[in-house]
């Protein structure tokens, strides 16, 4: 207990996680001595190509279901004009931005059928389909490769213009249905521009190359993956330190360039 600790100490003057990252270095050390290099490669690509795919399923996530606690946030800049009187600084409750005018009536009506069921569990399910989708398209490729290639280079083609339709369609009617609900944004300088759209089509190009990775990445990248999750649930979640985060993140401060950004909640 106290070992996993140490990990997350936070030097007070560089900000860094001194030791998590020694920690790191060593752990990466030991296994360039155990497998190839190739190996370690692969095992990275994946790590790094999971990542980008959360990161993408939870920007939509955000925009478009943010927590109860980031829904009430309000930024204000010190040192700026005041910002009591604008817009950017009122709190965005889920009520005020319920049903936006000018939705086309066929989201209306996708919004009709799925009221019984909660925004964020649909967006999540329509991430989840798109991702297997292309997921089972990739592999059934991927394993029939060589025997389609046997069979005939326009039969390899066809089977390649058919996968692509079928991920096309399925993100193409799953994008309608998130563009269905209004997004909440939070207050904030910069937005990410082409949500839903963008983060999509990342996620398709992500799970695409997840793909090409052979069997050896993707046992390392399995058994990374357990240890890791094993850890979490085994210690982080009842050990971890952010049991009250709504608290925390009303305490905590962002610094901009010669500017310091606070963060506060509104309550009722």
């Amino acid at each position: 207990r106290y070992f996993l600790r140490s990990l997350a100490y936070v030097n007070p003057k560089t900000l860094a996680p001194t030791s998590a990252i020694i920690f790191t270095g060593l752990i990466s050390m030991a296994m360039s001595l155990l497998f190839r290099i190739t190996d370690m490669i692969k095992l990275t690509n994946a790590g790094c190509l999971l990542t980008y795919i959360i990161v993408s399923g939870s920007l939509i996530i955000l925009r478009y279901d943010p927590p109860p606690f980031l829904t009430r946030a309000r930024f204000a800049i010190n040192g700026a004009s005041s910002l009591d009187n604008s817009k950017d600084s009122e709190c965005l409750w889920h009520d005020e931005l319920a049903n936006p005018p000018g939705a086309c009536g066929l989201c209306q009506g996708l919004q009709l059928l799925l009221r019984p069921f909660k925004r964020g569990s649909v967006i999540l399910a329509c991430l989840l389909v798109i991702i297997f989708a292309t997921a089972g398209i990739g592999t059934v490729v991927r394993l029939r490769y060589d025997d389609l290639v046997e069979l005939h280079h326009g039969v390899l083609a066809i089977v390649v213009c058919l996968g692509l339709l079928i991920i096309l369609g399925t993100s193409a009617s799953r994008t309608l249905v998130i563009c269905s609900y209004d997004q909440r944004p939070l207050p904030s300088s910069f937005h990410v521009p082409g949500v839903p759209v963008m983060p999509i089509i990342s996620i398709i190009c992500y799970v695409a190359l997840l793909m090409t990775l052979d069997a050896v990445a993707w046992a390392l990248f399995g058994v990374t993956t357990l240890i890791g999750m094993l850890m979490y649930f085994c210690y982080g979640l009842t050990h971890g330190s952010d049991a009250d985060i709504g608290e925390r993140f009303e305490r905590a401060s962002l610094r901009g360039e010669g500017e310091t950004r606070s963060i506060s909640l509104c309550y009722d």
